[in-house]
């Protein structure tokens, strides 16, 4: 799941460069893993919709805990912050 949301609506453009030309989506989620971020809320915008809501039958807690765990799996995505993750996990 992580992994076909980690480029939903992608543009083409870097974080970077978001960032650097003070683009909406950097202004909108603070200029942090703004891509990733903007690709989590986009895909769950579109899940939250009746005829895509593969979460439906889900309970809360479920709900919770999976969207949680994709929130953090896409956010590891951000390459800015991935060769941290992989040195955790490597120690």
């Amino acid at each position: 799941m992580s992994a076909a949301i980690h480029d939903v609506g992608h543009g083409g453009f870097t974080n970077n460069y978001l960032i650097n030309t003070r683009d909406t989506l950097a202004i909108t989620y603070n200029d942090r893993s703004v891509l990733e971020n903007f690709h989590i809320s986009l895909a769950f915008q579109i899940m939250s919709k009746a005829k895509n809501n593969i979460f439906q039958n889900f309970s809360d807690s479920t709900y919770k805990k999976m969207r949680s765990s994709i929130i953090e799996q896409v956010l590891a995505t951000d390459m800015s912050i991935h060769f941290g993750f992989l040195s955790n996990i490597k120690t």
